[in-house]
């Protein structure tokens, strides 16, 4: 199955006392690299293909979007959400 896993740079709504500060725009790229990285070492992930801000994730298993969530859930790290954001994930 593959699911399609949007993910976007911060901006400045993302702003906060947490988040006092925009990511440099490379910073972005390296975490979004990570992110890739991290989530393909998952064990119900088989691949991760990158397209810009949008990452393939297919699994090994049959999931549903609230399945799969949960279980790449622990990826998304305090240190890498202040890098970038989850969108959405979503069936392909």
């Amino acid at each position: 199955m593959v699911f399609t896993l949007k993910i976007r740079p911060l901006t400045d709504n993302d702003l906060s006392r947490l988040n006092p500060f925009l990511p440099e725009e490379d910073e972005y790229e390296i975490f979004l690299q990570a992110l890739c990285e991290d989530l393909a070492k998952t064990d119900e992930i088989l691949k991760v293909t990158q397209d810009n801000s949008l990452l393939f994730l297919e699994t090994n298993e049959v999931f549903s979007e609230v399945e799969l969530k949960k279980k790449i859930k622990p990826v998304f790290t305090d240190a890498l959400m202040e890098k970038l954001r989850f969108v959405s994930l979503v069936k392909s």
